[in-house]
C-alpha cells in the first residue's frame, strides 16, 4: 500500500505536477555547448560569479577557490573550522548586492562535532591578493545544535530589501522540530545582511529562537533563488524515499513536512497518510520517485536558449538537469543527462552562461 504511495505517482496528483522523468521531454544536446573547465576540485558543493569570467568555489572540506582567466588557484583556507562529516562541511557562498563597493562573501557551513553540530552563517571578505579571507563576521548559528550529520540546509539568497534567507534542514533525526517555532531546525530564516534581525519578521517573540524563522515544516531544502522581476522566492527541498518538492516560499508559510508529504519513510513505513493539510502550502511539484534536487537557479532571459525564461533545478540521484517553466504551469524538460554526473550547484552568469560544479569534482560551462 505505502509502496504505491510512493511508485505510482501519476502527472498530477491533487493539483500538485509529479513527473519522475523517464516520460519528460530531453533537450537536443546540438541546442547547446558543454565545456570542461576544470576537473580537479574537492566536493565543491557551490559556485558564485565575483566578475566576468571569475568564479569562487567552496570545497565540503573547508576550502576556497578561485577560477580565473582559465587557471584554478590554490586552495585558500576556510577561516572556521568546519564540521566535515556526512552531509556537513563548508557549503554555500553568495556575495552581497553591494559586494562591487563593500565586499562581502557570505559562507554557509556545518560547525561542531558528532554530538554537538549545526548550520551556521559568516561574513568575511577577500584581501587585495585573494589569497585569504579577513574581516570575518559571525551571523547566525542554528540552534538547538543535534547530533548527527545530515540536513544542513545553507544556501544563501538575498531579497529586494538588505535581508538574506537560507534554509536549516531538520537534521533528519529530529523531524518534528521543522513544526515547532522554538527550534531553526526544519526551517528558512531571515535575517539583515549584517545579522540582525528584520523587524517584519513573522514569528518575532514566539519563542527565544522564532526571530528569525521566515518560513517552517521544510525537510531539507537544498535550492533557493530569488525572482526580482516577479518578487518570488522558490525553493527546492528532499524528501525521503519520494516527495521531493518545489515551492514558492512566503513569510509565515507552514510548508508541512513531517505532516504532509508525498514520501516515506527508506523502509517504506509510513511518516503520514496525509499528502495535504489544511493551513500548509501544497509543492507546485511533487518529484515522485526522488530526483534528489541539489540546487536552483532562475534564467531570466528571454531568448532563443532552451532554458529561457526557465528555472534551472540540478539533481544528484538523476543526474540531469530539469528545465521547469516558470509560467505557472511548470512544465519540466531534462537537459546534460549524458554527462552522467552528480550536478550539485548551478549558476547563470553575467553571460547567460550556465557554470555547473559537480561532485565528481568538475566545472562545467554551458553556452
Amino acid at each position: 500500500m505505502k509502496y504505491f504511495k510512493v511508485f505510482a505517482a501519476s502527472a498530477i496528483i491533487s493539483g500538485c505536477a509529479s513527473q519522475a522523468g523517464t516520460e519528460l521531454p530531453q533537450i537536443a544536446t546540438s541546442k547547446y555547448q558543454v565545456i570542461t573547465l576544470a576537473t580537479d576540485l574537492d566536493r565543491p558543493w557551490a559556485v558564485a560569479e565575483l566578475s566576468p569570467e571569475q568564479y569562487i568555489i567552496t570545497e565540503r572540506s573547508g576550502q576556497i577557490r578561485l577560477f580565473n582567466d582559465g587557471k584554478l588557484s590554490a586552495p585558500i583556507v576556510f577561516p572556521v573550522s568546519v564540521f566535515d562529516q556526512g552531509q556537513g562541511g563548508l557549503l554555500d557562498v553568495s556575495l552581497d548586492p553591494n559586494y562591487a563597493d563593500n565586499g562581502w562573501l557570505y559562507f554557509s557551513f556545518a560547525a561542531g562535532n558528532q554530538d554537538n553540530n549545526g548550520t551556521q552563517l559568516i561574513r568575511a571578505q577577500l584581501n587585495k591578493q585573494q589569497t585569504a579571507l579577513i574581516n570575518v563576521e559571525k551571523l547566525f548559528k542554528a540552534m538547538p545544535l543535534k547530533k548527527g550529520s545530515y540536513h544542513y540546509g545553507g544556501r544563501i539568497e538575498f531579497l529586494n530589501n538588505d535581508t538574506l534567507v537560507m534554509p536549516v534542514g531538520d537534521a533528519y533525526l529530529h523531524m518534528e522540530d521543522a513544526q515547532q517555532l522554538d527550534s531553526h531546525l526544519g526551517k528558512i530564516i531571515r535575517i539583515k545582511s549584517d545579522g540582525s534581525i528584520p523587524k517584519d519578521n513573522p514569528f518575532i517573540g514566539k519563542t527565544p529562537f522564532s526571530d528569525a524563522i521566515y518560513s517552517y515544516g521544510h525537510r531539507n531544502p537544498q535550492g533557493l533563488i530569488f525572482d526580482k522581476q516577479t518578487n518570488t522566492l522558490y525553493a527546492n527541498e528532499h524528501g525521503p524515499r519520494g516527495g521531493d518538492e518545489l515551492n514558492i516560499i512566503e513569510a509565515g508559510n507552514n510548508y508541512g513536512w513531517p505532516k504532509a508529504t508525498y514520501g516515506v519513510n527508506y523502509n517504506f513505513t509510513t511518516i503520514t497518510d496525509d499528502t495535504s493539510l489544511p493551513g500548509m502550502i501544497d509543492p507546485k511539484i511533487n518529484w515522485t520517485p526522488s530526483i534528489a534536487p541539489s540546487s536552483l537557479a532562475h534564467y531570466s532571459a528571454k531568448d532563443d536558449s532552451p532554458w529561457s525564461q526557465s528555472l534551472l533545478t540540478t539533481t544528484l540521484k538523476f543526474k540531469q538537469l530539469r528545465v521547469i517553466s516558470s509560467d505557472g504551469n511548470y512544465h519540466q524538460q531534462i537537459a546534460l543527462k549524458e554527462l552522467d554526473d552528480r550536478l550539485r550547484d548551478v549558476l547563470v552568469d553575467s553571460s547567460n552562461n550556465l557554470i555547473f560544479v559537480t561532485d565528481s569534482g568538475k566545472l562545467i560551462q554551458v553556452k
